[in-house]
């Protein structure tokens, strides 16, 4: 099974990456920023990191790791149709959220952790959400991903996901009541990394989403 998780800088994508990969067994973590990471940068950003994303998962299989969660940010469909075109090699139960947060409380989670930096990039952070955020909301339906309240704790998060490895993914869900409700999917749950045909069965037919 792989999970992959979109938003904007500072909303909590690698936390909950971490928080999720600490509660299933044989998971690995792959951060997308730290794939990204080099000097200078390359002619293709989104190709080095969907290569390198591969790589990695090839590696992390072959030492018995099975399960897998991604964190990154994608701006567009055909980008994560990109991924889902290579990730389907390795595995057909993937499962894409986009975190959501409204931009003030994103603001205040992005100053918190600038204050226990040693270099300040405030200024640059902040700016560059802006910009992300106008990208993701501009996003229709379920494009970049299955929209994901990042409201509660990321280990609350983590702890409202029921992950298995037959593929079904559940997760509670605050009603209108205030109330927890469980929210339980299939195949046809989660219609993720692109916005075409949709993503192929277990059985490898094309048609249904996940």
């Amino acid at each position: 099974m792989i999970i992959v998780i979109n938003g904007p800088l500072g909303i909590g994508k690698s936390t909950l990456s971490e928080a999720l990969s600490e509660r299933i067994d044989r998971c690995a973590m792959l951060d997308g920023d730290s794939l990204v990471a080099v000097n200078p940068l390359p002619a293709d950003p989104v190709e080095h990191l969907h290569r390198g994303i591969l790589l990695l998962l090839r590696h992390h299989r072959r030492f018995g790791y099975r399960h897998f969660v991604i964190n990154h940010l994608w701006e567009t469909a055909a980008d994560l149709e990109d991924l889902r075109r290579r990730l389907v090699r390795l595995d057909d139960r993937i499962f894409c959220f986009r975190m959501t947060l409204d931009p003030e409380s994103n603001l205040a989670r992005i100053d918190r952790r600038a204050s226990v930096r040693a270099i300040d990039e405030l200024d640059y952070e902040k700016e560059t959400f802006h910009r992300e955020h106008a990208v993701l909301s501009s996003a229709a339906g379920r494009e970049l991903g299955e929209p994901l309240d990042a409201t509660a704790p990321p280990e609350q998060l983590a702890d409202a996901f029921r992950c298995v490895k037959s593929g079904i993914v559940t997760r509670r869900v605050v009603s209108r009541s205030g109330k927890y409700q469980t929210r339980r999917g299939t195949n046809r749950m989660v219609k993720c990394l692109g916005s075409g045909s949709g993503m192929p069965t277990r059985a490898g037919k094309a048609g249904r989403g996940k």
